[in-house]
């Protein structure tokens, strides 16, 4: 990249030191991810390229290290014969699969308006983001015009190319598809650090499901023992300062808190199990819910534990 300024931070050898898989690009050579302008006919860098890590991502993109990336090179194109036409791409790695999808998963969000050629990549009106093992391609564009998808998909290949010797496609925890029967991860979110709803919560998935032919958005982590999600199930009611109301259904020990006058959240635990509804519109909602998941929960946790 003749055209281009490589920004390296100074520690960035040591971040990477502690991935596990031997085929990270070194970090002198992560730039080499992100396409040439030899790459791309009438394409050319118009702002530096960088790469960055550790604290240098949390300077750039704060709301990354939601998800602890371990590396970040980006660059801007534009076309030599219009210079409105503007590509900017990121290339993130992570040490796991699951961290990538963590943060594609958040960014992708559930709308509707998302046009999918499989779970691990989508474009928008914006445009397109995919999912590689262990990284996270992102390609905006501005004024493309009619070719438009065709010049997503020149850069998108040229990324591909580049990353493929490189990916550690490690699986993802069976967990993730405690309420899924076929797999997808199109529907499914994963908040590395919680979210606010339910304070103190980590590793937690929130899936949108078919349920009383609507969809709701249901909510599941996994402990390490039995003591583990019950300890937190009570640690999590006694941090909601008393906004939570406890609940029995059945013999099923609940809680739920009145998020607005049209959206209640249900929480309750089994076993290994922290699980519940954000979005239930009132109680008969949320009780019912919880009792379907429970029953679910009862038939799949064991095999899925065992695993």
């Amino acid at each position: 990249m003749k055209t281009s300024t490589i920004i390296l931070a100074p520690f960035l050898t040591t971040v990477l030191m502690g991935l596990s898989c031997s085929l990270f690009p070194k970090p002198e050579s992560f730039i080499e991810m992100l396409p040439r302008d030899t790459d791309l006919p009438g394409w050319v860098i118009s702002k530096q390229a960088g790469v960055y890590a550790g604290k240098e991502i949390q300077l750039v993109c704060p709301d990354y290290t939601r998800y602890d990336p371990l590396i970040l090179a980006r660059a801007e194109y534009h076309y030599l014969s219009d210079i409105n036409k503007t590509i900017r791409v990121e290339v993130l790695g992570f040490g796991s699969s699951l961290d990538s999808f963590g943060l594609y998963s958040l960014e992708r969000g559930w709308d509707t308006a998302n046009r999918f050629s499989d779970d691990n990549d989508y474009i928008t009106e914006k445009g397109r983001y995919s999912r590689l093992g262990n990284f996270y391609v992102k390609i905006d564009g501005e004024n493309l015009g009619e070719r438009r998808d065709g010049t997503l998909d020149q850069f998108h290949a040229v990324v591909f190319r580049n990353l493929k010797r490189h990916v550690n496609d490690d699986s993802f925890p069976s967990e993730m598809f405690l309420f899924s029967d076929d797999r997808s991860t199109r529907e499914t979110v994963f908040y590395k650090k919680g979210i606010p709803a339910i304070p103190g919560s980590k590793n937690l998935y929130v899936t949108r499901r078919n349920m009383l032919e609507k969809k709701y958005k249901i909510f599941y982590m996994k402990r390490s023992s039995v003591y583990d999600s019950e300890h937190e199930f009570h640690g999590i009611l006694k941090s909601g300062g008393g906004s939570f109301m406890l609940s029995k259904i059945g013999n099923l020990e609940a809680a739920l808190l009145i998020m607005t006058v049209k959206e209640y959240l249900f929480i309750s635990y089994y076993k290994h199990w922290i699980f519940g509804v954000l979005d239930a519109e009132n109680m008969i909602v949320g009780n019912t819910i919880i009792t379907v998941l429970f029953d679910e929960l009862k038939a799949r946790a064991y095999a899925l534990h065992n695993r």
